[in-house]
């Protein structure tokens, strides 16, 4: 059993069957989705998908910056600040980073950043781990647990 999906676009393609049909039938599915391309051109800002642990998570990409995170979440201190950036570095595709990353990205919202935040980042990051909101991989290594990742996607989504 084979499973395809194409987008582009409004145009959407899902297919599940035989491996066989697929495999026979694939220069033909790419040139009808190529042809229908010129007739319906992608929306200006394109909305991609991001799925983790089984759950699918609209990312606006023209918008997936730490401060456009945080103005939407209304983040007010520095764990909410935190966890934007690991929600950022998440759905950016990297599901585990050091905490030097994670302290670089949180610091790339210049309108949220405070250098308090830089003074307390490690307690922090340790209240966000204590709290289920942040994984300690091992080592230097953190990620974003799949339920803190939902919770923030769905507050993202309703703003």
């Amino acid at each position: 059993m084979a499973k395809l999906s194409i987008k582009y676009g409004d145009i959407a393609i899902d297919y599940e069957g035989p491996e066989d049909f697929l495999k026979s039938e694939m220069g033909a599915i790419v040139s009808a989705v190529r042809d229908l391309s010129g007739v319906a051109a992608p929306p200006a800002t394109t909305t991609a998908e991001k799925t983790q642990g089984g759950a699918t998570f609209p990312v606006d990409s023209a918008n997936a910056s730490v401060s456009t995170i945080a103005q939407k979440l209304g983040v007010k201190n520095g764990t909410d600040l935190i966890a934007s950036a690991a929600l950022s570095l998440a759905l950016g595709g990297t599901p585990s980073f050091k905490k030097k990353a994670l302290r670089d990205r949180t610091r790339e919202a210049k309108t949220f950043w405070k250098k308090s935040y830089g003074n307390n980042f490690d307690n922090y990051v340790s209240r966000l781990v204590t709290a289920g909101r942040l994984n300690h991989v091992g080592g230097d290594d953190y990620a974003i647990p799949d339920s803190e990742q939902k919770t923030l996607s769905s507050k993202l989504a309703h703003k």
